[in-house]
């Protein structure tokens, strides 16, 4: 299981989910194990193929899932490196949506990604916004650089960078940068026209707070 344990904690750390640990965790953990050691497997068997020598009997896969096996070190020593390699096409095709648009190819669902709308929002419009921060009756311009990738209870996270303040269609001030955290329904974000400047468009959209 260590193999396992390793991949899963990479995966985490890579992902940026958070690091808490539940019965599917200990799942997820066997099945990274299983993909580790499969790895190993093939890369053993190509290995002795193109080497031209028997596969050692003790690390091929039959023995390694043997109970009656001893502990095989050289085996859990490959099996975790392979489990860097099994972690990073994990993410990529994770961050691909791979297995929901293929669930959606093969008719077996309607969703055609595993985040929420709130990370696919922000994923795929990476440029300049207006956050309305109804909490203080202002809003922001700016470019929302980090943001929470889970749902953290009933708040959100946002990191933003040059930002412009505005308060009824009034520019204050501006940062270099900005943390906001606030409840899901206490602001919103507002995509900006490509063709329209910040003042262009806090007077054509009519943002005031």
């Amino acid at each position: 299981m260590l193999p396992g344990a390793i991949s899963y904690k990479l995966f985490l750390i890579w992902s940026g989910k958070r690091q808490i640990y539940t019965y599917n965790s200990f799942i997820d953990i066997f099945l990274f194990s299983i993909a580790d050691y499969l790895l190993l497997d093939v890369l053993w068997r190509a290995y002795a193929r193109l080497a031209n020598k028997p596969i050692p009997t003790e690390l091929s896969l039959s023995a390694l899932l043997s109970e009656s096996s001893p502990i095989n070190f050289l085996a859990i020593g490959g099996a975790s490196i392979c489990g860097i390699l099994t972690a990073i096409v994990m993410l990529i095709l994770i961050k691909r949506n791979f297995f929901p648009q293929l669930g959606v190819k093969l008719g077996l669902s309607d969703a055609v990604s595993s985040d929420s709308i709130w990370v696919d929002f922000l994923k795929n419009n990476r440029e300049w916004v207006y956050v309305r921060d109804y909490k203080t009756n202002q809003t922001y311009h700016c470019y929302v650089s980090m943001y929470t990738p889970y749902d953290n209870g009933d708040f959100k996270e946002l990191y933003m960078e040059d930002v412009t303040v505005y308060q009824d269609s009034e520019e204050l001030y501006k940062l270099s940068s900005l943390f906001l955290i606030r409840k899901a329904d206490e602001f919103s974000i507002e995509i900006v026209p490509k063709n329209n400047s910040s003042s262009e468009s806090l007077e054509s959209n009519n943002i005031t707070t």
